[in-house]
């Protein structure tokens, strides 16, 4: 009778676990920009311009229709430069450059000898061990993670890295958020999971957030 139990319950876990998340909602989406820039009035009301269809001059409103809550958060993150567009071929001088302006929007630290120790830690990686991304992300996390930070993602299935950086536990709170048509909240380690080994240290995942994906946290 037990295993029936078990096997019951193994059943009804896969069936939940295999429901499709809900979008969120315009409110949702304008809590999450509230919580991850800590109540920014400029992000806010950017947000609630995308919500209200008065961001036409935006080039993610044409996201509007399709990716609702993915365009009113790229835009508000955007608008007031807590968001950096990188692609994996981005190169160093160009993505170091970036993310100093990310970090000084968001009051942090960035030490005047930055770029050498990005410079060192490529220098240190064999050619053939992965993307120069990866070593500019793998330092900058560990900066980030020191002021108690988090290099976040829009993961929105393509080959770019649309980063932005909030406090970690407010990080905690939205990873893994599933923001409808295969687009999350994304923590980046798992994408630089081989790198971050090769250089001692233990990625936060592993695997695409599809594997791991929930739906927007509850009010505190």
């Amino acid at each position: 009778m037990r295993w029936l139990v078990f096997l019951a319950g193994c059943v009804w876990a896969f069936a939940a676990a295999a429901q499709p998340i809900a979008a969120p909602t315009d409110a949702d989406m304008r809590r999450a920009v509230s919580e991850i820039t800590e109540g920014d009035p400029a992000a806010l009301a950017a947000a609630d311009a995308m919500i209200a269809g008065r961001a036409e001059e935006s080039f993610a409103a044409e996201w509007l229709d399709g990716f609702r809550p993915m365009a009113i958060f790229f835009h508000a993150l955007w608008e007031t430069d807590r968001l950096i567009y990188l692609d994996w071929k981005t190169g160093r001088d160009e993505a170091l450059a970036q993310f100093e302006g990310l970090f000084t929007t968001a009051g942090l630290v960035w030490p005047a000898d930055m770029a050498e120790v990005v410079i060192q830690q490529i220098a240190e990686a064999a050619p053939e061990s992965g993307p120069e991304m990866a070593f500019v992300y793998i330092p900058l996390q560990r900066l980030a993670e020191q002021q108690e930070h988090q290099i976040m993602l829009i993961n929105d299935g393509s080959d770019a890295y649309p980063f932005f950086l909030t406090r970690r536990a407010v990080a905690e709170r939205w990873a893994d958020v599933a923001l409808g048509n295969d687009m999350f909240i994304d923590h980046p380690d798992w994408q630089f999971a081989d790198e971050m080994r090769a250089a001692g240290l233990d990625p936060r995942n592993d695997d695409h957030p599809i594997y791991r994906a929930r739906p927007v946290p509850p009010e505190e």
